[in-house]
């Protein structure tokens, strides 16, 4: 290995524009391949994902045989390349869920820290990050516990599982603590203001030239917006009958009968 070779991190986490950054770098890959390569689809990244998420609920920090495994298996190609970079980018290297394991994204953030430590020995690495405010990430990740993940619990319940949710600044200090690397956290809202696209930072930490960026094809945001009226009646019914059979043709269902629903529903 030689450290002329850059790993970047993506994290996510959840709920912060991952799918089109991700999009982003997928229409892009050709066109950004002469200094970055990518991997940004679950296929590829699940082992990995599976296996790190396991250790980070063990609280472990040293990465076991199958990760080392999964994690050579995923940059086998780009390590015999002469592409001076890789972004993996996978929210879920953390865990499925924004909860998961009684711990919160920030506090597992801070657990896969000195995973990532070892599995970068020999590469110069940096962990990146992106944030929005908190009332809207929550929110926002509360509303995909409902759709995705079976919640039937209203607002204020769910979120007393986050009462010790560290800040930002704990938790960016913490992982600092656990690295050689670097932790960038970005505005999620200053970068998706900039003319530049949702994700510049990753291509910035790969040193992809400002020319290449400004030339990159735009890709449209990768948004799934569904009303208020409609996750309320997902919630009961979650209440009810819990992760039931065949959801996703349930969440076809009601996207395709969202005009019956009211947008006034509080949730």
């Amino acid at each position: 290995m030689t450290d002329t070779k850059t790993i970047i991190w993506h994290l996510g986490p959840q709920k912060t524009g991952t799918t089109s950054i991700q999009s982003m770098l997928a229409t892009n890959r050709e066109h950004l391949s002469q200094w970055v390569t990518s991997t940004c689809i679950r296929e590829h990244s699940w082992r990995l994902a599976k296996s790190l998420a396991q250790q980070v609920d063990l609280g472990e920090t040293e990465p076991n045989s199958k990760t080392t495994r999964n994690f050579a298996r995923l940059t086998a190609s780009w390590r015999k390349s002469d592409v001076p970079s890789m972004i993996i980018s996978d929210e879920t290297l953390i865990g499925p869920t924004f909860i998961a394991q009684g711990l919160t994204t920030r506090q597992r953030l801070v657990r896969i820290t000195p995973l990532l430590q070892k599995l970068s020995e020999g590469y110069n690495h940096t962990i990146v990050l992106y944030a929005r405010p908190q009332d809207d990430w929550y929110k926002s990740a509360y509303k995909w516990a409902i759709w995705d993940q079976g919640e039937a619990r209203e607002y204020d319940e769910w979120l007393t599982e986050l009462e010790h949710d560290p800040d930002w600044d704990s938790t960016t200090s913490q992982m600092r603590e656990a690295t050689s690397g670097t932790v960038e956290l970005v505005d999620m809202n200053t970068e998706s203001d900039d003319p530049a696209p949702l994700g510049t930072a990753l291509l910035r930490a790969a040193n992809v030239p400002d020319d290449a960026i400004a030339s990159l094809e735009p890709v449209a945001p990768k948004n799934e917006s569904i009303s208020n009226g409609a996750l309320a009646f997902l919630r009961n019914l979650n209440r009810e009958i819990g992760l039931f059979p065949n959801r996703p043709a349930v969440r076809k269902a009601i996207m395709s009968s969202e005009r019956s629903f009211t947008n006034e529903t509080e949730l």
